[in-house]
């Protein structure tokens, strides 16, 4: 089966949160996706925990910076390497909701010729949750223009 989406998981010293954030992808995860997780020089014990997930689940694929980069670097390196038609970023403290996975291929499959997807997003804090001003799914379809030359 071909993979439809690429999640991509920068790291930097996100030991506190990282085993959260990858469970939560790694739970609802079906042979549709695929995890890159990014290690970006990180100088704590999240490299032992990103090499733990990458050895227990077969979708994972790790990528090891020696230096620290920055996300968007890794943002970069991920895509490069994805073999997922879309691309989903979460960063390594958060947290996806249960069946986010699930809404994106729902998404997908419903809007197959759409380029962007931006969905309702839910961040945890520490004593509360705040939703973001989204009040529902966005879906954002790129119409292609005619374009008349003459030659």
């Amino acid at each position: 089966m071909q993979i439809k989406i690429s999640i991509i998981v920068p790291v930097f010293n996100s030991q506190k949160y990282l085993r959260d954030c990858l469970t939560s992808i790694c739970t609802q995860t079906n042979n549709e996706v695929e995890i890159i997780i990014i290690n970006d020089g990180s100088t704590d014990s999240s490299i032992k925990i990103c090499e733990k997930y990458n050895k227990n689940f077969k979708y994972i694929r790790l990528v090891n910076l020696n230096k620290n980069k920055g996300v968007g670097y890794c943002r970069k390196i991920g895509c490069k390497i994805a073999k997922g038609k879309y691309i989903c970023f979460v960063d390594s403290d958060d947290k996806l909701s249960l069946n986010s996975v699930k809404n994106f291929l729902n998404q997908i499959s419903k809007y197959p010729n759409t380029d962007l997807f931006v969905l309702r997003n839910t961040t945890i804090g520490i004593n509360r949750v705040h939703n973001f001003k989204i009040d529902k799914n966005q879906i954002f379809i790129n119409k292609k223009k005619k374009i008349n030359s003459k030659h």
